[in-house]
């Protein structure tokens, strides 16, 4: 007597809406903010980067609002590394070491979203 098994397979999609009651979605949108204020501060440091880089002109408006707000993000990290200098191009390796820092912590903060979210159930059905 042979035995057969049937195999089945189940398509998984993501459907916040449907446990919207657990804190799952909840959750997932905090994170989606996250990320989306992480994402306007990285393109501002990459900015800032490119703009020390290639030696623009402070005195431009464009240059100086983007080095007005976004020194209060890299002051913490100055003086940790060297900035290399080179006929007015700076290395700032500040502004790097920025970015990581804040994506590790945007990253830090988003999983806590989830671990708060007393949700016992999965955030995935079938």
């Amino acid at each position: 007597m042979a035995m057969t098994r049937e195999l089945r397979r189940e398509r998984v999609t993501w459907r916040p809406d449907v446990v919207d009651e657990t804190g799952e979605a909840t959750a997932f949108k905090a994170t989606q903010v996250v990320y989306y204020v992480l994402s306007v501060l990285e393109g501002l440091l990459v900015i800032r980067f490119a703009f020390k880089l290639f030696a623009a002109n402070a005195a431009n408006g464009l240059v100086d609002f983007v080095y007005d707000l976004t020194g209060p993000f890299v002051a913490p990290f100055r003086g940790i590394f060297a900035s290399p200098v080179e006929e007015g191009t700076v290395f700032e390796s500040s502004t790097l070491l920025a970015m990581v820092v804040y994506a590790l912590v945007a990253y830090i903060i988003a999983r806590l979203f989830f671990i708060m979210s007393d949700s016992t159930e999965s955030a995935y059905h079938s």
